[in-house]
């Protein structure tokens, strides 16, 4: 094992860890149980004030391959910037404090982009519900991993706008440093900027369709950015974020198919999240988040776009954005199972909600 370990590269997996002392010993046996046998780990312990501190230092005198860092809180992008500058790996990988990672993810990971030499490789994620133990596809990444492609780019593979995480990947680390990558720092989302601009600049990309990370659903606790959709400084965060994308995709060469992909999810995802969750206020409270989407979709192209989304998402943008706030309330506070229902009951609700101005623009099949 010695000889085989000295033969193959160092993978560092940075751990981002703050307050979560009911976590932090799974997740770091999930990482050094892992089959692939030279591991580093470093755990950023960024300020925890209950026990993580002293787990993971417990868990690093007994495992000669982990590390820790204490460092004042800072938040998540710290964090794995600091883990970057002292990493020792050839190759680098995230991992969140309180989610695990697969038996054999690493080893299958690896093996793949030590054949194909490509700068990055992204897997496929599923979700654990905490509180029901269960365990799904994450719809997410449905869309973002379709299936098994070795030395491709996201110009050829346009899903991969929706392949936004840190989490799911292996990196270079020379992808790291010759990009000058770092996450923003303060900022919710940040994930997103970064994870386009390592797309857009590698010299090939490994997607496989392997089980690679598993993302928890908290039970207790405060509801977490993903929950508080319509919470101020997670909306401005997002969109901040997303721009900075978009920016990186403006700015990259022959590219204008990534754009329109990008453009499409934004809609189909980013946004729609945060407009739905508009259901049951005031007018005088949708206003302001009226305002703010109307801004940031000024040069998005809606008339190329609006049409090919799912019909209730056209519905909810058309109203919501045409200002027919009572319509949009409406229609939001109808049940989801009718919202979703086949043709007929989609043309009906049209017919019932939507004015004819609107209508005429729709594409209702």
């Amino acid at each position: 094992m010695e000889n085989l370990k000295n033969d193959l590269p160092l993978l560092s997996v940075i751990v981002a860890a703050y307050n979560v002392e009911q976590y932090i010993e799974d997740v770091i046996d999930s990482i050094v149980t892992q089959s692939y046998p030279n591991i580093e780990v470093l755990i950023i312990n960024d300020g925890s004030t209950d026990l993580t501190k002293d787990k993971a230092e417990n868990l690093a005198a007994v495992k000669d391959n982990v590390r820790v860092i204490n460092r004042t809180n800072a938040g998540l992008s710290a964090s794995r910037n600091v883990g970057v500058e002292m990493s020792n790996g050839q190759y680098l990988a995230f991992v969140d404090g309180d989610d695990l990672v697969p038996e054999g993810a690493y080893q299958s990971m690896m093996e793949t982009i030590l054949t194909t030499d490509s700068d990055m490789i992204s897997g496929f994620v599923e979700r654990l519900n905490e509180r029901t133990g269960k365990r799904f596809a994450s719809p997410h990444f449905k869309k973002a991993i379709q299936g098994t492609f070795l030395q491709t780019n996201i110009r050829q593979h346009s899903e991969l706008v929706y392949d936004s995480t840190a989490w799911n990947k292996i990196y270079k680390k020379s992808l790291f440093t010759n990009l000058q990558l770092k996450y923003p720092v303060g900022r919710l989302y940040e994930d997103i900027p970064v994870e386009m601009r390592a797309h857009l600049n590698a010299k090939t990309v490994d997607v496989i369709n392997n089980l690679v990370y598993t993302w928890r659903i908290r039970s207790n606790g405060a509801p977490s950015i993903t929950q508080d959709r319509l919470d101020p400084k997670g909306l401005t965060d997002r969109l901040e974020m997303l721009k900075l994308a978009r920016h990186e995709i403006l700015t990259a060469n022959n590219a204008e198919n990534v754009l329109q992909a990008f453009d499409y999810k934004m809609l189909d995802q980013d946004l729609f999240v945060h407009i739905e969750a508009l259901e049951n206020r005031t007018i005088s409270f949708i206003l302001p988040y009226y305002q703010t989407f109307v801004d940031f979709l000024g040069d998005v192209d809606l008339v190329a776009l609006l049409p090919k989304l799912p019909v209730a998402k056209q519905l909810m943008y058309r109203l919501f954005l045409g200002g027919e706030f009572e319509a949009f309330s409406m229609f939001l506070n109808k049940d989801m199972k009718v919202k979703y229902r086949l043709v007929e009951s989609k043309l009906e609700i049209a017919n019932k909600y939507v004015p004819e101005y609107i209508k005429e623009a729709m594409v209702l099949n």
